[in-house]
C-alpha cells in the first residue's frame, strides 16, 4: 500500500521486470503443458510418465526455473493418441450375459447373492 502511495505522488518510478527468457529448443520438444494441451491429457498423466522415464526429456533453466521439455515427434504423438483413446482398464466390462435366474423377485434375487458373499449355505430343495 505505501509503494502505491508512493508511486501515485510520483516519489518512485514503477520498475518493470523482464519476462521470462525463451526456451531454446530443439526440433519436435514440447513443455508438459503444451504436450497435455496437444494430446488431449491431463498433465499429471504426462509428468507421471516422465518421471518413470516412458517419454523421453530434458531439463533447461530457463533463468528463474527449470523446464522440462519432452521430446515427442509427430509418431509418438499420435502413439499417444492412441493411447489416450483407449478406456482406463476399470472402464473396460466386459458385456452383460442373459442371465438364467429369475430376476422379476429383487428380494430373491438379493437374499441368493448375500450367501455366495459370506460363504453360507443354502438349502436345496
Amino acid at each position: 500500500m505505501v509503494n502505491h502511495l508512493l508511486l501515485r505522488a510520483g516519489i518512485v518510478e514503477h520498475r518493470y521486470h523482464r519476462g521470462p527468457r525463451p526456451i531454446e529448443r530443439e526440433p519436435d520438444e514440447w513443455t508438459i503443458r503444451e504436450l497435455a494441451e496437444e494430446i488431449g491429457m491431463p498433465e499429471p498423466t504426462l509428468y507421471t510418465w516422465v518421471q518413470q522415464g516412458r517419454l523421453p526429456c530434458r531439463l533447461v533453466e530457463t533463468g528463474g526455473k527449470p523446464a522440462k521439455l519432452v521430446h515427442a515427434d509427430a509418431a509418438s504423438i499420435a502413439a499417444l493418441k492412441e493411447i489416450r483413446a483407449v478406456p482406463a482398464p476399470w472402464h473396460r466390462r466386459p458385456p452383460v450375459l442373459p442371465s438364467t435366474r429369475n430376476l422379476r423377485d429383487p428380494l430373491i434375487f438379493y437374499f441368493s447373492t448375500l450367501g455366495k458373499c459370506f460363504g453360507t449355505r443354502q438349502a436345496h430343495a
